[in-house]
């Protein structure tokens, strides 16, 4: 491969795959907040369970987005997963042009590491240390997993492992339920990677970081939608 194509490839995952998925879960939550928001009111008209299993459709949707962004690669069935492309930078290191290399090297640098030996790293050494930065921090879902975002995927893992995707004989009682705090943090961590990976590595900008995403508020339209449809029938105030 040349620069070209490694670079058309990690847009492709970016794009097609981490960012979409991010979309995707944005919506899904924001959906699930605006149902919540009239439950009193379409309750009260008798629609409580056609939108109760709308948000537990969403709900689903969410986790399954979100859970879909920490998947290891495969090697025999591609995967558009942050896994991929940290593995996809780690092995093309020397030929990535990093158009904003500024951005990966303050990253580093507030991550703790020293700024005058950032600052001496050549493209491929960067690139390396910058994949190194993010296997050191990406949520782990196995057992091993430590820390409170590793906690989370793999809480989020069981439910579509267990609940979503098969419907595995174990009691409530016996899981640890996933929360929308717990898909939220692994959210951020997402925005914040693409933020950092398409601008450092394509000059393509998302946003300073996960506060400026810049899908976030078009993944709300649809739910800002559902709240005129809602007022149009007179199922809310």
């Amino acid at each position: 491969m040349d620069t070209q194509s490694v670079e058309a490839t990690l847009e492709e995952y970016l794009l097609q795959g981490v960012a979409k998925e991010i979309f995707f879960a944005d919506e899904a939550k924001a959906l699930c907040v605006e149902i919540g928001n009239h439950a009193q009111e379409v309750n009260a008209q008798g629609y409580g369970q056609l939108f109760g299993s709308l948000q537990v459709s969403y709900s689903d949707r969410q986790t399954l987005c979100v859970t879909k962004m920490f998947d290891p690669e495969d090697r025999r069935f591609p995967t558009r997963t942050i896994r991929a492309i940290l593995n996809l930078i780690e092995r093309h290191a020397s030929l990535w042009s990093l158009p904003q290399k500024n951005k990966l090297q303050e990253t580093l640098i507030i991550a703790g590491h020293d700024k005058q030996s950032i600052l001496a790293l050549d493209n491929a050494q960067l690139s390396l240390a910058i994949a190194s930065h993010f296997n050191g921090t990406l949520p782990q879902g196995a057992s091993a997993g430590v820390g409170q975002l590793s906690l989370a995927l793999r809480n989020l893992r069981e439910a579509r492992n267990k609940v979503i995707a098969h419907n595995e004989a174990i009691a409530q009682s016996a899981r640890t339920l996933a929360t929308w705090g717990e898909a939220e943090a692994l959210v951020t961590y997402a925005k914040n990677f693409v933020t950092i990976i398409s601008f450092g590595f394509l000059n393509l900008y998302m946003g300073n970081d996960s506060s400026t995403y810049h899908t976030t508020a078009d993944a709300r339209r649809t739910s800002v939608a559902l709240n005129r449809l809602l007022k149009a029938a007179n199922l809310s105030s």
